[in-house]
């Protein structure tokens, strides 16, 4: 720990105690009941990565972690009051502390005030390779009881992409749980590069959350460490999913040390909250696709001359193939990354102006996609409707590369197609 942030935790803890004491020295002694409602750790720690983590980034795994480490007991509970202090952001390489203050309560039980400090890491780690594989979890699609609907294992050094997009058609509440076992005598280190699971009334709209979330993540290589001791589980994910919502979500695994790790995604009614002794529901042949697939990534390069075809491009097209046989493809390719590399060529003696379309096939449609690095969101589209998404001015004979990167989006009709055309200035 560096001794900038020594410095930092005893002025928080100071602080803190200062305006705690003088509070309780102003109360009549009150004898309290024996035992206090919970225990919280007072120093808790989490490790980032990222370019630049802002406190949007961090807090919530903060609190994360948080709900991890407390112990309550019985009938208890706890809220964080007051503002919680921290830095605006962490750069990579930099160590940051955060102050929240609790109370713990329960009838019958001491209440439990308590300052909690949390030491946040934000390593430089050593390059990740890209994902070798992609899970999905998206059949059935619309969960009518409960059960486990993916579970596999994750090798080392081969990451593994997830998809996650699935409706709560039970009629009942569920928990929806994603948990990552490490079954080796031997610990393990995980990097997760994750958008959470996003919520909705509209399949659409979380699945296009997830994915920009996820983009924005990824592209700034944000993600956090868990640090899985032998035998161990961890709870990656646990959300109580309402009656008629879509949870959809996106992330990365990669298993930095150790022999790997295994997962499960699993939903299961309130009265089995760990979801223990749950049979297998997942679809692997339905037509969805669900399951194992290849490396989440396709690579074009093509080329668009002013004053020639318009160039379509295929977003979604050839679909992901499973390596087990009788498995569905993986039609639309949800969740796997496009990188379009597209020259313009202006053979005239004339400025001319090129333009880049959205134009959906397959039904409705979102798009979240970076163009020359630039992030832009594309609202719903329907079939016939094309959406310009930007224009490119060329000088004389001028010739310029245009980089396109996109992922297929959960809840929207895929495949779409990309359209350049030309427009007279």
């Amino acid at each position: 720990m560096s001794r900038r942030t020594a410095s930092v935790i005893v002025s928080l803890m100071v602080l803190f105690a200062f305006s705690f004491t003088a509070r309780i020295s102003a109360q009549a002694p009150v004898a309290p009941p024996a035992e206090p409602a919970g225990y919280v750790p007072f120093i808790l720690k989490i490790q980032i990565t990222g370019k630049k983590s802002p406190k949007d980034f961090f807090v919530p795994l903060a609190r994360r972690e948080l709900n991890r480490r407390i112990r309550l007991k019985k009938g208890a509970g706890y809220f964080i009051y007051g503002k919680i202090l921290t830095p605006k952001s962490i750069k990579a390489g930099g160590t940051g502390a955060m102050l929240m203050r609790l109370k713990i309560t329960g009838p019958g039980y001491r209440m439990v005030k308590q300052a909690v400090i949390v030491i946040v890491e934000n390593l430089i780690t050593e390059d990740v390779t890209s994902a070798a594989s992609l899970l999905v979890s998206n059949s059935p699609e619309t969960i009518n009881e409960p059960g486990i609907l993916l579970s596999g294992t994750i090798d080392r050094r081969d990451g593994a992409r997830y998809l996650i997009h699935h409706k709560n058609g039970t009629g009942r509440k569920l928990n929806f749980m994603f948990n990552l076992f490490n079954a080796a005598d031997t610990p393990a280190k995980v990097l997760l590069l994750e958008s959470g699971l996003e919520q909705s009334t509209q399949e659409m709209t979380a699945g296009h959350k997830a994915a920009l979330q996820f983009i924005q993540n990824t592209d700034s290589n944000r993600g956090y460490i868990i640090d899985m001791p032998p035998a161990s589980e961890y709870v990656i994910n646990k959300n109580e999913l309402d009656r008629k919502i879509t949870i959809s979500g996106m992330g990365e695994i990669h298993v930095l040390d150790g022999e790997g790790v295994a997962f499960a995604i699993k939903a299961s009614y309130s009265n089995n909250s760990d979801g223990n002794g749950l049979r297998e529901i997942g679809q692997f042949t339905s037509r969805r696709g669900h399951g194992f697939y290849g490396a989440p990534r396709v690579d074009i390069e093509d080329r668009f001359v002013i004053g020639g075809r318009w160039k379509f491009i295929g977003i979604g097209d050839k679909p992901l193939e499973s390596p087990y046989d009788g498995h569905t493809e993986l039609r639309g390719n949800y969740g796997v990354t496009y990188r379009i590399k597209v020259w313009i060529v202006n053979p005239t003696d004339n400025p001319e102006k090129a333009q880049l379309n959205f134009a959906p096939v397959s039904g409705p449609a979102v798009g979240t996609m970076k163009v020359d690095g630039e992030l832009l969101k594309i609202g719903m589209q329907r079939p016939p409707d094309t959406f310009k998404v930007k224009e490119f001015l060329l000088k004389p004979k001028e010739e310029r590369p245009v980089y396109i990167e996109m992922i297929p989006e959960s809840g929207s009709f895929y495949p779409v197609r990309l359209v350049f055309m030309a427009r007279k200035i």
